[in-house]
């Protein structure tokens, strides 16, 4: 599962080694709004809802090997909580990947607070 930001928004992508089915399943949440949420290279059985308040950003992605993801904005958020699974057991956080520096948080949910 990776993680970043860049000058065009916010991207999550997800994928694996082998051309198994693996489940990957996962909701952001913040205080302010997910906006302009575009799904990127998605299958038939893969979805992402965004919350009625915007509040909430929940996904999954029956991955084969190939990428998935989707790309985000967000309006007011000083914070992103994530919470991410695969196979319905709760993503080791050795497995999460957050910006371009190969950063890994040191739990799985966990907190991103924005810097100045």
């Amino acid at each position: 599962m990776y993680l970043w930001h860049d000058s065009s928004g916010f991207h999550l992508r997800v994928t694996h080694k082998t051309d198994d089915k693996v489940d990957f399943s996962g909701v952001l949440r913040t205080t302010g709004r997910f906006t302009d949420v575009a799904g990127v290279a998605l299958e038939n059985n893969d979805h992402f809802t965004v919350g009625p308040d915007q509040h909430e950003l929940a996904f999954r992605f029956v991955s084969s090997g190939h990428v998935d993801g989707i790309d985000f904005h967000t309006q007011c958020a000083p914070n992103i909580t994530a919470d991410f699974h695969t196979n319905g057991h709760v993503l080791p956080a050795d497995r999460v990947v957050i910006g371009h520096l190969d950063h890994h948080p040191t739990t799985d949910p966990f907190t991103i607070t924005r810097t100045l």
